[in-house]
């Protein structure tokens, strides 16, 4: 099981330990995750079918490197990659040609120091947040419009049709000790919180990824919220009024759910935690969560929060994935697009089935 030791120096680092950065594990501890959660009946498999960059790419000048987040315009089948140890952003076509450069490494305004999260609106705007706590907003074509401040540290952003940002903070005080707080804040593009919502919950042990939640929209009216270190998944109203909430109905995140709500050790600073989910997308009234470990597997959920399919590929065990999103194909396949760290390279890899 991937374990993970999380200090805590600064925003930036917080942020790469939290969502995952690599540690270190046996080849024979990997081949027994795999057997212990071997894939499940009725289950697809995915296969490799593209990447960038590729060698030509690589040529030029074009790679990743560190990239941490990217986001999809479903209107304009553009991708947008926050290259973080490059300070911009890259804009690609969806079938992964590469566009142009926005941005370049700096404080001013226009300029970016290790963007990370990226949004797109429903202007086709792109909203980026960077080490230096203010969102930046940028024309589709990269021409800088506005910027506002953020006055605390988020772990995860969602944008909704309405135009506000939904932002899940990355630190809560401990429940016990002080009033409790929301889970999730709503922002105006001025970086004014306008709405507080989400009752949080009371782990065990009180540490800094209690409210690791990642987001995400579902049309125009829902609002999904997965707990990247545990169980739990709830879907609310743009308004933050509670629809449901669940478990999910899978062993290998159910174990890590009770490793961490069990075992989990916070001191000085360093968390011992297991991380099994490492993102969420919506598509329609579908929803997908990202693992990858033991494999790289996606689980599609219906509008229930029930288990519909599982996805997966077998990539090797130093493999895994900071961000993704579905999109379909032609022939209307499912495209599940990875923003993956290996051992030879930050990349964006495509899957899907025959």
């Amino acid at each position: 099981m991937k374990l993970l030791r999380i200090t805590i120096m600064g925003l930036i680092l917080i942020i790469f330990a939290v969502s995952g950065e690599q540690t270190t594990e046996s080849t024979s501890e990997w081949k027994e995750m795999l057997r212990k959660y071997p894939v499940p009946e009725n289950s697809v498999e995915l296969s490799l079918k593209d990447f960038f960059p590729k060698k030509e790419d690589e040529d030029k000048g074009i790679y990743l490197y560190k990239a941490a987040h990217f986001a999809y315009d479903k209107e304009k089948h553009v991708i947008y990659v926050s290259n973080w140890g490059l300070h911009k952003i890259y804009k690609l076509t969806e079938n992964l040609k590469f566009i142009k450069e926005i941005s370049r490494k700096g404080e001013a305004p226009s300029e970016l120091n290790y963007p990370m999260h990226i949004l797109v609106d429903n202007k086709h705007r792109v909203i980026i947040d960077g080490e230096n706590r203010r969102m930046q907003i940028f024309s589709e074509e990269g021409e800088f419009i506005d910027y506002f401040r953020l006055y605390k540290p988020y772990y995860s952003f969602a944008v909704g049709k309405n135009g506000l940002i939904y932002a899940t903070p990355h630190l809560l005080f401990p429940i016990n000790d002080k009033p409790a707080e929301s889970i999730i804040e709503v922002l105006d593009l001025t970086g004014k919180v306008i709405n507080k919502f989400g009752e949080q919950i009371q782990f065990p042990v009180y540490t800094p990824i209690n409210n690791n939640v990642l987001l995400s929209i579902i049309g125009d009216k829902e609002l999904i919220a997965i707990w990247a270190y545990f169980d739990i998944v709830r879907k609310y109203d743009l308004n933050g009024n509670l629809i449901m909430e669940k478990r999910i109905d899978d062993k290998l995140i159910k174990d890590v759910a009770e490793h961490n709500r069990s075992d989990i050790k916070y001191k000085d600073g360093v968390i011992t935690a297991r991380s099994a989910i490492r993102g969420v997308y919506s598509d329609g009234d579908n929803i997908y969560i990202l693992m990858t470990y033991p494999r790289l597997a996606i689980l599609e959920l219906d509008s229930s929060l029930n288990i519909k399919k599982y996805y997966w590929s077998g990539p090797f065990p130093k493999y895994y994935a900071k961000d993704f999103f579905v999109t379909r194909s032609a022939d209307n396949k499912k495209m599940f697009y990875i923003l993956t760290l290996g051992l030879e390279a930050n990349r964006i890899e495509v899957y899907s089935y025959q």
